[in-house]
Protein backbone atom coordinates (compact mmCIF):
# COMPACT_ATOMS: atom_id res chain seq x y z
CA UNK A 1 0.00 0.00 0.00
CA UNK A 2 1.50 3.40 -0.87
CA UNK A 3 2.71 5.93 2.10
CA UNK A 4 -0.55 8.12 2.75
CA UNK A 5 -1.19 11.18 0.36
CA UNK A 6 0.81 14.42 2.07
CA UNK A 7 3.69 25.84 -1.37
CA UNK A 8 6.48 28.03 -1.47
CA UNK A 9 7.91 30.22 0.66
CA UNK A 10 10.80 33.09 0.68
CA UNK A 11 10.69 36.51 -1.39
CA UNK A 12 13.16 38.21 -3.54
CA UNK A 13 14.56 41.88 -3.70
CA UNK A 14 13.43 43.65 -6.51
CA UNK A 15 15.76 42.91 -9.45
CA UNK A 16 16.90 46.73 -9.87
CA UNK A 17 17.40 49.54 -7.80
CA UNK A 18 15.69 53.37 -8.90
CA UNK A 19 18.93 55.00 -8.14
CA UNK A 20 21.64 53.34 -9.96
CA UNK A 21 19.94 50.82 -11.89
CA UNK A 22 21.79 47.75 -10.33
CA UNK A 23 21.26 44.90 -10.00
CA UNK A 24 20.59 43.50 -6.65
CA UNK A 25 21.24 39.59 -5.69
CA UNK A 26 18.33 37.55 -4.71
CA UNK A 27 17.81 37.40 -0.70
CA UNK A 28 16.32 34.23 0.92
CA UNK A 29 13.95 34.74 2.78
CA UNK A 30 16.04 34.30 6.68
CA UNK A 31 13.20 33.67 9.04
CA UNK A 32 13.34 30.37 7.67
CA UNK A 33 16.48 28.43 8.87
CA UNK A 34 16.50 24.99 7.40
CA UNK A 35 18.90 21.71 8.68
CA UNK A 36 18.55 18.53 8.10
CA UNK A 37 16.89 18.06 11.91
CA UNK A 38 14.68 20.45 11.02
CA UNK A 39 13.56 18.90 7.90
CA UNK A 40 13.67 15.49 9.47
CA UNK A 41 10.97 16.80 12.64
CA UNK A 42 8.50 17.37 9.77
CA UNK A 43 8.58 13.80 8.39
CA UNK A 44 5.92 13.34 11.05
CA UNK A 45 3.38 14.99 8.75
CA UNK A 46 3.70 11.93 6.03
CA UNK A 47 5.15 9.46 7.68
CA UNK A 48 2.52 10.03 11.41
CA UNK A 49 2.98 7.71 14.52
CA UNK A 50 2.46 5.37 15.45
CA UNK A 51 1.39 3.44 12.39
CA UNK A 52 4.76 4.56 11.20
CA UNK A 53 8.53 4.49 12.67
CA UNK A 54 10.68 6.76 11.39
CA UNK A 55 15.01 6.40 12.59
CA UNK A 56 17.35 9.40 11.81
CA UNK A 57 21.16 8.23 10.82
CA UNK A 58 20.68 4.46 9.68
CA UNK A 59 23.50 3.25 8.14
CA UNK A 60 23.35 -0.25 5.45
CA UNK A 61 25.81 -2.13 8.57
CA UNK A 62 27.73 -1.85 11.56
CA UNK A 63 30.82 -1.56 10.82
CA UNK A 64 32.70 1.74 8.67
CA UNK A 65 34.20 0.25 5.46
CA UNK A 66 34.39 1.92 1.70
CA UNK A 67 30.81 0.36 1.20
CA UNK A 68 29.34 1.98 4.46
CA UNK A 69 26.94 4.29 3.35
CA UNK A 70 24.01 6.13 5.59
CA UNK A 71 20.82 7.25 5.09
CA UNK A 72 18.90 10.56 6.94
CA UNK A 73 15.83 8.67 7.84
CA UNK A 74 14.65 5.13 7.29
CA UNK A 75 11.00 4.18 7.49
CA UNK A 76 8.91 1.27 8.91
CA UNK A 77 5.07 1.11 7.89
CA UNK A 78 3.87 -1.18 11.02
CA UNK A 79 0.71 -1.78 10.45
CA UNK A 80 -0.88 -4.34 8.57
CA UNK A 81 -3.44 -2.47 7.41
CA UNK A 82 -1.26 -0.05 5.56
CA UNK A 83 1.07 -2.69 4.51
CA UNK A 84 4.40 -3.46 6.09
CA UNK A 85 7.25 -2.21 4.30
CA UNK A 86 10.45 -0.14 4.84
CA UNK A 87 11.21 3.10 2.80
CA UNK A 88 13.73 5.71 3.23
CA UNK A 89 14.59 9.59 3.16
CA UNK A 90 17.49 11.54 2.09
CA UNK A 91 17.27 15.14 2.94
CA UNK A 92 18.78 17.86 1.10
CA UNK A 93 18.38 21.93 2.41
CA UNK A 94 20.19 23.58 -0.08
CA UNK A 95 20.80 23.44 -4.03
CA UNK A 96 24.93 22.52 -3.38
CA UNK A 97 24.02 19.98 -1.24
CA UNK A 98 20.98 18.55 -3.86
CA UNK A 99 23.43 18.96 -7.08
CA UNK A 100 26.08 16.36 -5.47
CA UNK A 101 23.89 14.35 -4.17
CA UNK A 102 22.63 13.88 -8.37
CA UNK A 103 25.91 13.36 -9.29
CA UNK A 104 26.39 10.29 -7.49
CA UNK A 105 22.34 9.26 -6.89
CA UNK A 106 23.53 5.49 -7.51
CA UNK A 107 25.18 5.31 -4.04
CA UNK A 108 21.83 5.39 -2.62
CA UNK A 109 21.52 2.14 -3.66
CA UNK A 110 23.15 0.57 -0.80
CA UNK A 111 20.21 1.25 1.15
CA UNK A 112 17.37 1.84 -1.45
CA UNK A 113 17.81 -1.61 -2.35
CA UNK A 114 15.97 -2.68 0.73
CA UNK A 115 13.09 -0.43 0.31
CA UNK A 116 9.84 -0.46 -1.43
CA UNK A 117 9.97 2.99 -1.43
CA UNK A 118 12.49 6.10 -1.39
CA UNK A 119 12.23 9.92 -1.17
CA UNK A 120 13.80 12.81 -1.06
CA UNK A 121 13.14 15.59 1.39
CA UNK A 122 13.76 19.39 1.08
CA UNK A 123 12.64 22.50 1.72
CA UNK A 124 10.57 24.27 -1.36
CA UNK A 125 12.82 25.61 -4.15
CA UNK A 126 15.88 23.35 -3.13
CA UNK A 127 15.17 21.06 -6.17
CA UNK A 128 14.34 21.94 -9.46
CA UNK A 129 11.44 20.12 -11.38
CA UNK A 130 12.10 17.47 -13.46
CA UNK A 131 15.05 16.35 -11.22
CA UNK A 132 14.16 14.07 -9.34
CA UNK A 133 15.43 10.10 -10.33
CA UNK A 134 12.43 8.01 -11.87
CA UNK A 135 12.92 5.72 -8.52
CA UNK A 136 12.74 8.28 -6.09
CA UNK A 137 9.52 10.46 -4.98
CA UNK A 138 9.75 13.94 -3.22
CA UNK A 139 8.52 15.49 0.03
CA UNK A 140 8.67 19.09 0.33
CA UNK A 141 8.95 20.62 4.10
CA UNK A 142 7.55 23.98 5.27
CA UNK A 143 7.11 25.46 8.66
CA UNK A 144 4.09 24.11 9.28
CA UNK A 145 4.40 20.47 8.31
CA UNK A 146 5.20 18.34 4.77
CA UNK A 147 3.85 17.17 1.56
CA UNK A 148 4.66 14.66 -0.47
CA UNK A 149 4.50 16.21 -4.10
CA UNK A 150 5.50 13.49 -5.94
CA UNK A 151 4.81 9.87 -5.01
CA UNK A 152 7.29 7.40 -4.69
CA UNK A 153 7.14 4.28 -7.21
CA UNK A 154 6.60 0.94 -5.69
CA UNK A 155 10.14 -1.08 -5.99
CA UNK A 156 11.03 -4.28 -5.42
CA UNK A 157 13.16 -4.50 -2.71
CA UNK A 158 15.80 -7.29 -1.46
CA UNK A 159 15.51 -9.47 1.70
CA UNK A 160 17.23 -7.42 4.24
CA UNK A 161 20.62 -8.55 5.45
CA UNK A 162 21.92 -9.56 9.03
CA UNK A 163 24.70 -6.18 8.88
CA UNK A 164 21.43 -3.98 7.84
CA UNK A 165 19.51 -5.43 10.38
CA UNK A 166 21.96 -5.37 13.05
CA UNK A 167 22.46 -1.64 12.37
CA UNK A 168 18.72 -0.84 12.61
CA UNK A 169 18.62 -2.53 15.92
CA UNK A 170 21.13 -0.58 17.50
CA UNK A 171 20.47 2.62 15.70
CA UNK A 172 16.78 1.86 17.99
CA UNK A 173 18.30 1.40 20.89
CA UNK A 174 20.77 4.66 20.63
CA UNK A 175 17.44 6.73 19.94
CA UNK A 176 15.41 4.87 23.01
CA UNK A 177 15.28 5.53 26.56
CA UNK A 178 14.55 2.76 28.74
CA UNK A 179 11.51 2.96 30.56
CA UNK A 180 13.12 2.35 34.45
CA UNK A 181 14.91 5.74 33.66
CA UNK A 182 11.99 7.29 32.17
CA UNK A 183 10.03 6.54 35.47
CA UNK A 184 12.86 7.81 37.45
CA UNK A 185 13.04 10.89 35.63
CA UNK A 186 8.91 11.33 36.16
CA UNK A 187 9.58 10.64 39.73
CA UNK A 188 12.49 12.87 40.14
CA UNK A 189 10.53 15.76 38.66
CA UNK A 190 7.35 15.42 40.71
CA UNK A 191 9.18 15.22 43.52
CA UNK A 192 10.88 19.09 42.28
CA UNK A 193 7.63 20.22 41.71
CA UNK A 194 5.65 18.98 45.18
CA UNK A 195 5.91 21.41 47.47
CA UNK A 196 7.83 21.31 50.81
CA UNK A 197 5.78 21.24 53.38
CA UNK A 198 3.69 18.13 51.55
CA UNK A 199 6.40 16.45 51.50
CA UNK A 200 6.93 16.83 55.28
CA UNK A 201 3.38 15.86 56.15
CA UNK A 202 3.30 12.45 54.02
CA UNK A 203 6.46 11.90 55.48
CA UNK A 204 4.14 12.06 59.22
CA UNK A 205 1.99 10.23 58.07
CA UNK A 206 3.97 7.05 58.81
Amino acid sequence: MDPPPGFKFGWQMPATTKKSGRRRPKVTDRRHDWSEQKVFSKLQYVFPPPAFIVLPGVRNETGHTAKSRTIDGLVASIYPSRGLWLGAVEIKITKSDWRKEIRDAEKSDAIQKYCKYFYVASPSGVIPEGEVPETWGQIEVREDGATIVRRAPELSPEPITLPMTLSILRRVSECTVPLGDVDELIEKRIAELLPKDEEDDGSQDG
